[in-house]
């Protein structure tokens, strides 16, 4: 969704939204000065960003997290997933769109990834490689992690692990 009260799409699969082999778009949206002109409903197992105006237009999507959502819930319902997913042997990816000023950075890192409001991508290493420490220990078994951790703008990419 691309207006200035949204957050972007974070889209990957999880359980209770799309299968493993599926993409789900999760949108959230975040808090805005000044007048309302979205609101955030569930409706038939599925989020939906209604958009006020003239016209009410429904947008509906996978999942769809309402201003007061926390980074924690985000993590819970679309990272943590992944993690697993990932362990299991699938490719996970989740991809971050949206206007500039929109949020992502902040739902991608939050303001400092040693605080509560820190975003997914410190959440989901540290859950990842629990998750990896654990099934080692358990199974003998040797997990190998491949991250990539890209930027695209004006379409140019940035590798930012590099």
């Amino acid at each position: 969704m691309d207006t200035t009260d949204s957050e972007g799409d974070v889209g990957g699969a999880s359980e209770g939204q799309a299968g493993a082999d599926n993409i789900a778009v999760v949108v959230r949206v975040r808090r805005a000065e000044g007048a309302k002109c979205l609101s955030v409903r569930r409706a038939e197992g599925q989020g939906q960003v209604v958009v006020h105006g003239s016209a009410e237009k429904v947008c509906t999507f996978d999942e769809v997290f309402g201003e007061e959502s926390t980074q924690q819930e985000i993590f819970e319902k679309v990272g943590k997933p992944l993690c697993e997913h990932a362990l299991a042997g699938y490719n996970t990816t989740i991809f971050a769109y949206g206007q500039t000023g929109a949020g992502k950075t902040h739902t991608m890192h939050g303001p400092s990834a040693a605080s509560e409001d820190r975003g997914l991508v410190p959440r989901v290493m540290e859950h990842l490689f629990a998750l990896q420490a654990r099934e080692e220990r358990r199974s003998q078994l040797r997990c190998h992690c491949v991250a990539s951790y890209l930027e695209i703008y004006n379409e140019t990419v940035i590798d930012l692990l590099d």
